[in-house]
């Protein structure tokens, strides 16, 4: 039994790496010519998700110009079409809201350099700035590489930045917000980093707006509120979801879902995981900073040793539950401050109404840094000086 079990699985994985071949002869070496009128050219694959895959690319006239490409194939549903459509425009508004500030002033959401649709609308190509370093790659290095591992281990980030990340984190969401738009999917993996290394990382940039709606949704009826959960299970990610999103929690006449305060809810699980590696709900602390502890972004089977914490499966008992903190007496609990673990429990309040507005989160972090003596030795402590015009090329 246990040799044909792994037989079929060696041909299961046969299979979807032959149609992961299929899908990159498809579009690898593509020619595209965007609305903008930019032409790229599709080189290898970088990610794919449910409905789409991303690909490198590179500027037809100027190969020296690089570009990430997402592909999303529509397959003739005119829903899928309505949405890549939508997210081109959020997008584009988002850009017309940026160019408002100063010349100088750092971006804060993923520009949109050009997008079309091709093979009879079948195909959606939209193009973006090659940022290859994001928030999740940073925190692993800082908190799940071996190399950072010690009996006694520095905090992996010095306060100030980690604060003045997120600070930045929150005001590209306000950003959105005014222009009466609500991200919804907001966590570690979609936001990268302007520049190519760890040592010369510029401001974080808030990407993936295929989530994104507007800031209210009413519950005058039995389908709202069926929706509402229906919705979230698709479109956000559940470890940083907020307790209002889950079956049973919402009634016929409730208050209308605020979806600036489920932003906000997921902009605490994301603070959380800066902080220690992974949202509070997916996490459990150890004492033992010598056990195996899982990756968040690798194979459950693949863990590392020293982490100080372990990747646990998240439910919504869990999001219901109360927010872990780091042990008493041990090396981790001393990596911050007191007032940034209640600045945690303070945006994560379960009650959606009670939950304090971004506004309130804002206040509350600058009242933390207030008086904070900046480690100008952190890598990244310029992460957020003139990085308006600075790109990967």
């Amino acid at each position: 039994m246990i040799a044909l079990i792994s037989y079929l699985l060696s041909i299961w994985e046969w299979l979807m790496n032959w149609l992961k071949d299929q899908q990159e002869k498809l579009f690898s070496g593509k020619a595209i010519e965007l609305d903008s009128g930019i032409k790229v050219r599709l080189g290898r694959e970088l990610a794919q998700g449910g409905y789409s895959l991303v690909y490198r690319a590179t500027d037809a006239s100027n190969p020296s110009i690089i570009y990430a490409v997402k592909c999303i194939r529509c397959q003739n549903d005119p829903e899928l079409r309505s949405g890549c459509v939508e997210e081109g425009k959020i997008h584009r508004r988002l850009q017309q809201a940026q160019d408002r500030f100063e010349d100088d002033s750092p971006m804060y959401c993923m520009p949109l350099y050009g997008m079309t649709f091709e093979d009879n609308n079948e195909v959606c190509y939209m193009a973006f700035p090659y940022l290859p370093h994001s928030l999740r790659e940073e925190v692993n290095q800082r908190i799940f590489d071996p190399p950072a591992i010690s009996s006694s281990p520095p905090p992996p980030w010095s306060e100030s930045v980690a604060l003045k990340l997120f600070d930045h984190l929150c005001e590209a969401v306000a950003l959105m917000h005014r222009e009466g738009v609500t991200h919804r999917d907001i966590k570690l993996e979609n936001v990268l980093f302007q520049g190519s290394n760890t040592k010369h990382l510029q401001a974080p940039i808030l990407m993936d707006f295929g989530s994104a709606g507007p800031l209210l949704r009413s519950l005058l009826s039995r389908k709202d509120v069926l929706e509402v959960p229906e919705e979230a299970g698709q479109h956000t990610t559940m470890p940083y979801r907020p307790p209002e999103l889950f079956p049973g929690e919402l009634r016929v006449g409730d208050s209308d879902v605020d979806y600036t305060k489920v932003d906000v809810w997921s902009l605490g699980c994301t603070l959380f995981a800066i902080l220690f590696g992974a949202s509070p709900f997916e996490c459990e602390f150890t004492r033992n900073r010598r056990s195996m502890m899982g990756s968040p972004t690798q194979n459950q089977q693949q863990q590392h040793q020293g982490a100080p914490i372990k990747i646990v499966d998240c439910t919504q008992l869990r999001v219901l539950g109360s927010i872990p903190k780091p042990p008493p007496n041990t090396a981790v609990e001393k990596w911050y401050s007191p007032q940034v673990l209640d600045l945690i429990e303070f945006i994560l309040e379960k009650d959606r109404l009670k939950r304090p507005t971004l506004a309130q989160v804002q206040m509350r972090v600058k009242a933390v840094l207030k008086g904070d003596n900046v480690d100008l030795e952190d890598p990244i402590e310029d992460l957020f000086s003139n990085s308006r015009h600075q790109g990967s090329w």
